[in-house]
């Protein structure tokens, strides 16, 4: 194991590129001789040599914080020094990330009291059937009135505020999960790609803004509390959080069944009115109410003479995982301040309960090795005297199945330090879409399709966000000659808030996201070396080293743009 992890897995051959070009700035059609040499050094066999070994038992699924992952992180940090990329994130190519791991402590609790005929009453909900704590809350007990506060959204863009008209002040807040206009509870506000309003990072946000002593997040399918905090968690359950956004977490935060919900906000105090309106319907008639288009008035108010007890209670081991980040740096003196993102996820799910290993070699095994052989790519052209104006750093993230912990962490401590101006997302890319039932919870909302009708297609999300970066891609692809697929920035499944480059748009970078699709052996331990299409996975890696290349050398680059409410999908041929 260990000679396998530091010695090379293949010697790296180039093809002879010529001298290096005057001039900063490509603008279109075919890319210089020695960068389209370098771009046909990507080959389907280092990608099955590099996924063997990432994707095999011994790795034990790559899952977080393990062994297996660790071993991964060693074996990637060794190919980035064997191709001499830029050390962007220190002597080890290894940035490392603070995580803790947490569990289920003993003393979690909720209690609600009012006064009934002068004797005070009160009611103890269960802590698995009614709530269990949210992983990102703070350790801690509050004794509080109760307010509920529709969404738990201020966005001032669509003129709508669930906190208007109520003080939050000290008060413990009870609020929906998702946001109004929700598609089988995935986010559509006003009909719009999917918004940052909805996640509990933004809930809680905006709950602390106002002043709250706690929060409660009530969600219709409430998960099995086991399922969420086992009692001695395998690999792949395990719960991870950044350390430093729970050390600097204050509130207790819990998520609460639609039940308990309706029997903590429910008081003889509450006008009648508001009852129907928020109350005697479930979640999923909430849901529905504005299905014409128009969304409702926020049903908020305080609950009158009602007080709750929220007491959390997490144990929590402090855990570093690493990113692994290489670097070619950027020719111009000031554009190479400007820092390109090509990256992928290299953690998977890790071992289940039973022992089984969950393999990930799509998930993302193939993400990762195409990472590697773009990187490969960019060091055959900058040893042909061809380097981009612009930095371009390959980031292997590390967490993504937890969260997008690497990512995140990435975005907001970049590195090198500089102005992050545009991400290739890779994830999933070695499979050919198949589709077999949409009623599955898992493809609810996609086409029904088979793999054989996918042998050369390949989806591109984030289109929507940056209409530029879409025609970029296009363009590359010509010499390439994949099926591109415009589908999924709005749909039911939320893919667009699913991966890597979800941290990127939210901090209005311009990225998109190449996969190839979702298929019955996703999250599963079928995702194996043997059924992935190398031939396609060789087209992709090449499309993404094309178009990195254009964002680290065009004079221009693609920008941002706000999805428009009506974001069209297109079905592009090469």
């Amino acid at each position: 194991m260990r000679r396998r992890m530091h010695a090379p897995v293949m010697q790296l051959v180039f093809a002879a590129v010529v001298a290096a070009l005057s001039g900063v700035a490509y603008t279109g059609g075919a890319l210089p001789d020695a960068v389209e040499q370098a771009a046909n050094t990507i080959d389907a066999g280092d990608l099955r040599a590099h996924l063997r070994f990432l994707a095999s038992d011994e790795l034990q699924g790559r899952g977080t914080g393990h062994a297996g992952n660790h071993v991964a992180e060693l074996y990637l940090a060794s190919l980035f020094e064997r191709l001499q990329l830029g050390r962007a994130a220190g002597a080890a190519y290894l940035q490392p990330v603070e995580l803790y791991f947490s569990t289920l402590g003993e003393m979690n609790e909720l209690v609600a009291s009012e006064q009934v005929n002068r004797a005070e009453v009160a009611t103890c909900y269960v802590a698995g059937g009614d709530f269990y704590p949210h992983a990102a809350s703070a350790s801690r007990s509050v004794s509080a009135g109760v307010v509920f506060a529709g969404y738990g959204i201020t966005a001032p863009e669509h003129r709508y505020d669930d906190y208007a008209g109520i003080d939050a002040r000290g008060r413990l807040v009870v609020v929906f999960d998702g946001e109004p206009q929700s598609d089988d509870e995935r986010s559509r506000f006003l009909g719009r790609a999917p918004t940052a309003h909805a996640g509990a990072e933004a809930k809680i946000a905006n709950a602390k803004a106002h002043g709250a002593a706690g929060l409660l997040i009530v969600r219709a399918r409430m998960r099995d509390v086991k399922s969420v905090w086992p009692a001695d968690p395998p690999v792949r359950s395990r719960n991870f959080q950044m350390a430093g956004r729970v050390d600097r977490e204050s509130l207790p935060i819990a998520v609460i069944s639609t039940g308990a919900a309706e029997a903590l906000l429910s008081s003889e105090a509450v006008p009648e009115e508001r009852k129907a309106a928020a109350l005697k319907k479930t979640i999923d008639d909430v849901l529905e109410r504005a299905g014409d288009g128009a969304i409702s008035a926020p049903a908020s108010f305080a609950v009158a003479g009602r007080q709750a007890r929220l007491s959390i209670d997490l144990a929590r081991e402090r855990v570093v995982v690493h990113n692994v980040v290489g670097m070619v740096e950027g020719t111009d003196p000031e554009l190479k301040q400007q820092i390109v993102v090509v990256g992928a996820h290299m953690d998977h799910d890790g071992l289940d309960a039973e022992g089984r290993v969950y393999n990930g070699a799509d998930d993302n095994g193939s993400g990762t090795v195409g990472v590697i052989e773009a990187a490969e790519a960019f060091a055959a052209a900058a040893r042909g005297g061809r380097r981009p104006a612009r930095t371009v750093v390959f980031a292997l993230w590390n967490g993504e199945e937890k969260g997008f912990l690497g990512s995140e962490y990435f975005v907001e401590h970049p590195a090198p330090a500089g102005r992050l101006v545009a991400n290739v997302n890779l994830d999933m890319i070695g499979r050919n879409e198949d589709v077999p039932d949409p009623t599955d919870f898992r493809f609810r909302g996609l086409a029904k399709t088979t793999a054989a009708e996918n042998t050369n297609t390949v989806h591109l999300l984030g289109y929507s966000y940056s209409p530029a970066f879409s025609a970029l891609v296009r363009e590359e692809n010509a010499a390439v000659g994949l099926t591109i697929r415009q589908v999924l920035d709005v749909s039911p499944q939320n893919l667009i808030r699913r991966s890597d480059q979800w941290p990127f748009l939210q901090q209005r970078i311009p990225a998109i996201f190449f996969t190839t699709g979702l298929h019955p052996d996703y999250h599963t331990p079928q995702d194996d070396v043997g059924k992935i299409n190398f031939e396609k996975l060789e087209k992709i890696a090449r499309l993404a080293f094309r178009v990195t290349w254009r964002l680290a050398t065009d004079a221009e680059l693609p920008a941002y743009a706000e999805p428009r409410p009506s974001a069209r999908a297109a079905h592009l041929e090469p």
